[in-house]
């Protein structure tokens, strides 16, 4: 897993090889991010994004903006 401010990537730990890319919607930046071996949480503003991981592919799941 390696995050950035511009995308959460999914990386083969074998083969270095990039299995998925998740990019926040309108070329907005990461703020802050944690993940575990089957999850991601990302804010971006007030908006929080929570990915899976699933079978080598990175699935948005949903969204919530904070008041």
């Amino acid at each position: 897993m390696q995050i950035t401010a511009s995308s959460v990537r999914l990386i083969n730990a074998q083969t270095s090889k990039l299995c998925d890319e998740w990019k926040p919607p309108d070329e907005r930046n990461i703020s802050v991010a944690n993940c575990n071996s089957s999850q991601v949480v990302c804010a971006i503003g007030r908006d929080l994004y929570y990915i899976e991981i699933e079978s080598g592919s990175l699935k948005s799941v949903g969204s919530v903006v904070l008041s």
